[in-house]
């Protein structure tokens, strides 16, 4: 796989409604603590995304590189958001 198929995965997950949800959700509810709420919006999101596509969807679950994708986008705009809402509230 190339560098392009990685980032087709990050900028489409990127755009997910419902990983931003998640992420906001989280960074709200576990004030000044980033890494805490994004390891739970990783477990949230993708554990949910699995859920989903088991058991509503009963299709294929999605390939490996898709799952460590959604763990990667999600973890690094975690920290982003968390990073910086944090950093607003301590002003």
């Amino acid at each position: 796989m190339n560098v392009g198929v990685f980032l087709g995965y990050f900028s489409g997950m990127s755009i997910d409604p419902f990983m931003w949800f998640v992420i906001v959700i989280c960074t709200w509810f576990i004030k000044n603590n980033t890494f805490i709420s994004t390891i739970i919006s990783i477990i949230i999101f993708v554990g949910g995304w699995m859920i989903i596509f088991r058991v509503f969807v009963w299709e294929r679950p999605p390939n490996e590189i898709a799952l460590i994708m959604s763990i990667f986008t999600t973890a690094f705009w975690g920290i982003v958001v968390g990073f910086f809402w944090n950093r607003k509230r301590a002003k």
